[in-house]
């Protein structure tokens, strides 16, 4: 039985969790990014620029209801969840 003090029970502790997991993921994801950006040659504004701009576009997808990962693939032809089935990412 849920608990009365948390609102549909397992549901509300799921997504507590997954949130808890994306503010820890996300940012690691950008540093690692961010390192191979830098070897790259980049520089720290140019870096933290296209951050910005990603987060303008993630937040665009979300209002406008579009699927990022279609979009990429579609615009560039990086099919990134290729990567996620052949265990290159996590």
């Amino acid at each position: 039985m849920p608990s009365k003090f948390i609102r549909n029970g397992n549901k509300t502790i799921d997504r507590m969790k997954m949130m808890r997991q994306t503010e820890y993921l996300v940012p690691h994801i950008y540093a690692a990014i961010a390192c191979e950006l830098w070897d790259m040659g980049w520089e720290s504004e140019q870096i933290q620029d296209l951050f910005a701009k990603s987060q303008e576009r993630w937040l665009d997808s979300e209002r406008n209801g579009w699927d990022m990962l279609q979009n990429v693939a579609d615009v560039t032809g990086i099919d990134v969840q290729y990567f996620k089935k052949t265990g290159n990412i996590v």
